[in-house]
């Protein structure tokens, strides 16, 4: 699955979005296309350009003014969300085409950072999982289902459900989904394993038409938007794009992550290179196995470490496997002390409503000197 971005100035804007932009709001979107194709008229053939040459550094007053409303649209729409007959359809992960009912009274929900945005997008449920990462405050009171990876059935149907949202990443979740959609009870089974900010947006759209809070106008992600799009332009004007390389680790194992994942979005939105090119095997997923050959020859000038588990145990380990390595001494950003630990809200767990936060803080490390 291609990775989703916003249109931002990565040297010259990188257009390798689909445009699939739902019908109800097309004529919002094109107002705000004629509107900006008046003032921004130079930067209409950068929209179209996938050069990499040297970052602009002639940019006009008016793409400093341009409305964050057109940014948030420049999301792909990977749901098609459609309204009829008190119910809402939608593509799933899978694309195949799903629905469930509006204004659900009885959600049970089986994923705090899903219930998080459920809550954000004017939600309520009867249920949470074990855990207080992306635990609403109205939440932490609700019935404790316990782990999200060892869900039964017996507790989730004693709660009478009426809609039952679950992580598509969980098999288990996937399984017992399958199960209630064939006692008729709705699903939300939502995959958010990539593209973690362009899926926030687009879960909050979905959410919101369910809870008959409609977001058509962005307003509920508005001042989000506007910290993002402010940060993308701050990292537009940056003379060089520093090469990088983003690592998830546990206290056993290493990956490398590709600009599909949640930091590697935000690295890639930012105008950073991820080491990981497009024709790698395995760079359409998530994450590939560690590669220090690979990293060597790419020689990035910054390594963001995501630790999974407990920080400081995995911290240890990770330095144990490679600081003492010469190869991977060798690299330009063990030499120049330029590995950063991402913090685990920004890294591990979904930004949520501090996708504002996340975004300054990989900034601050991509181009602001400590």
């Amino acid at each position: 699955m291609h990775h989703m971005v916003i249109k931002h100035f990565k040297n010259s804007i990188t257009d390798t979005m689909k445009t699939k932009i739902k019908s109800t709001t097309i004529s919002i979107l094109l107002i705000l296309i004629l509107a900006i194709s008046v003032s921004c008229s130079e930067d209409a053939d950068k929209t179209t350009s996938e050069s990499t040459s040297s970052i602009s550094q002639d940019t006009t007053s008016s793409d400093s003014n341009k409305s964050q409303t057109e940014d948030i649209s420049d999301i792909e729409d990977i749901y098609s969300i459609e309204v009829k007959d008190n119910r809402v359809f939608y593509t799933d992960y899978q694309g195949e085409r799903q629905s469930v009912a509006m204004n659900p009274k009885r959600v049970v929900t089986c994923y705090n950072s899903l219930l998080d945005q459920w809550y954000f997008s004017g939600g309520t449920s009867l249920s949470r999982v074990r855990g207080t990462i992306n635990l609403p405050d109205e939440a932490k009171d609700l019935i404790d289902l316990g782990s999200m990876l060892s869900l039964s059935t017996e507790s989730i149907l004693s709660l009478n459900p009426d809609l039952v949202i679950m992580n598509a990443a969980l098999e288990n979740q996937v399984g017992l989904a399958k199960m209630l959609r064939s006692l008729n009870i709705d699903v939300l089974l939502i995959d958010s394993r990539m593209n973690g900010y362009s899926s926030f947006i687009n879960n909050i759209k979905l959410f919101s038409t369910i809870n008959g809070t409609d977001d058509s106008d962005y307003s509920l992600t508005k001042d989000i938007e506007d910290v993002v799009g402010s940060t993308i332009e701050r990292a537009s004007a940056q003379k060089t794009a520093p090469e990088v390389a983003v690592l998830f680790s546990s206290s056993t194992n290493i990956y490398m992550e590709t600009r599909s994942a949640q930091v590697g979005e935000m690295v890639d939105m930012l105008g950073a290179d991820n080491i990981i090119e497009d024709d790698v095997p395995g760079a359409s997923d998530v994450r590939i196995p560690f590669n220090l050959e690979y990293i060597a020859q790419s020689n990035p000038d910054i390594i963001f470490v995501s630790l999974m588990g407990d920080q400081d145990e995995t911290k240890k380990a990770f330095e144990a496997e490679l600081f003492d390595n010469s190869t991977f001494q060798s690299l330009k950003a063990f030499k120049n002390n330029r590995i950063y630990y991402l913090p685990k809200e920004y890294g591990i767990y979904k930004p949520n409503a501090n996708y504002g936060k996340a975004f300054e803080y990989i900034y601050s490390k991509l181009y602001e000197t400590e």
